[in-house]
């Protein structure tokens, strides 16, 4: 046995997906894994993945095998990958078992850029219409309000009403709940940056079982950190379009995770369980967990997830035929795909059709605010003539 120490800081998931695909590639290549490792290890962007990498060489130049070597560092991988590697020991099909999760991991994050690229457009711009807006309410009309009010004039009826908007939210802004609701929802706002902050750094305050043992959380505290995670993906799949095609994303990954694991012959339960770790929508961690106890107690997976409001039902006949036919990693695969499909359909309909969309609001918005802003003009001209 090697006698160099254990590292204790755990690998983020996409350390952990590099440093999969970095050992699948060494492995279908033939290369000697000792030098290749090292050679991965000298390229590495993160410290610790670059550490892991030469501890696994330095494990395989003392004559360990790669089965047990990953097995040493396992307490360093996300729960979903010591599932991978537990059954790639278990059959002696480590090296293909990674090379399955990094393929399905790449497929996730090309699905995330997808949606990611179709989304950033209308956002931008959204986002530059909204400030657009309340610098012209809270900042070039307040001072036409004064010029008027030296000359004891009424403003036109179109700037009154966005004054008048604009004096009505300061006023909520300044009130005791507005304070209030605000301070709430900016305390959300940093625990959440805090949490995937954390997460990045390999930690998980939802799963207490994962955290170092110096930072323990109780029960309570996970359950409160897991709800902080979980509103933001909540809330954004009521929203038309944007919900579904985020909902197909994670879906199509969370699927493409589980088929691994249970191809895997990680027991049903505990691949849904593991999966529930690997994926990054809280929401989904959440049914899959719930989905886990349903199966654990003798239920079919299709029959569960038709009575979660959360899954897209569309699932269910392919996940019933899988599971009939003995086929359900398959089965799984199929369903990622058909989601993956859709979300390019989806992301490609968003890109062509929000830029003429967001330009025809874009012109309205402006032709609104300059009327806004120069009908009190024109008419304070004509006061003074």
């Amino acid at each position: 046995m090697s006698s160099k120490p254990t590292p204790t800081t755990s690998l983020s998931v996409a350390e952990t997906t590099e440093l999969a695909e970095r050992l699948a590639e060494l492995s279908q290549a033939g290369l000697p894994l000792p030098e290749g490792l090292r050679a991965a290890a000298a390229d590495a962007d993160s410290v610790r993945l670059a550490g892991v990498l030469r501890m696994i060489a330095a494990e395989l130049d003392a004559g360990v095998s790669l089965e047990i070597a990953l097995g040493r560092l396992e307490r360093r991988l996300p729960a979903y990958v010591q599932g991978v590697v537990r059954a790639g020991v278990r059959s002696g099909q480590l090296p293909a078992l990674l090379t399955h999760m990094a393929a399905a991991d790449r497929h996730a994050g090309q699905t995330r850029r997808e949606i990611r690229l179709a989304l950033a457009y209308p956002a931008l711009l959204l986002t530059l219409m909204v400030a657009l807006v309340l610098f012209v309410v809270f900042f070039v009309l307040p001072n036409m309000e004064l010029i008027y009010d030296d000359f004891e004039t009424e403003m036109p009826a179109l700037t009154n009403m966005l004054l008048t908007s604009g004096h009505l939210i300061g006023a909520f802004v300044r009130s005791w709940t507005g304070i209030v609701l605000l301070g709430i929802a900016g305390a959300c706002l940093l625990l959440f940056i805090f949490y995937r902050a954390v997460e990045w750094a390999g930690w998980s305050l939802a799963n207490p079982r994962n955290v170092r043992s110096s930072v323990q959380a109780s029960n309570q505290l996970s359950i409160f950190f897991n709800a902080i995670r979980c509103w933001p993906s909540r809330l954004l799949g009521t929203f038309p379009v944007v919900g579904s095609l985020l909902l197909w994303g994670q879906v199509a990954s969370w699927a493409r995770l589980l088929s691994v694991l249970v191809e895997a012959r990680v027991p049903l339960s505990e691949a849904l369980s593991l999966a529930a770790e690997g994926t990054r929508s809280a929401n989904l961690a959440d049914l899959s967990d719930r989905l886990a106890e349903q199966v654990r107690g003798g239920s079919l997976l299709s029959e569960q997830i038709r009575r979660l409001r959360w899954l897209p039902m569309s699932m269910v006949p392919i996940t019933e035929w899988g599971e009939k036919s003995g086929e359900l990693p398959e089965a799984l695969r199929t369903v990622a795909e058909m989601y993956e499909g859709r979300v390019r359909l989806r992301a490609s309909l968003v890109k062509q059709v929000a830029p003429p969309v967001f330009f025809i609001l874009i012109a309205s918005l402006g032709m609104f605010l300059l009327a806004a802003i120069f009908l009190p003009l024109m008419s304070l001209i004509r006061f003074l003539a």
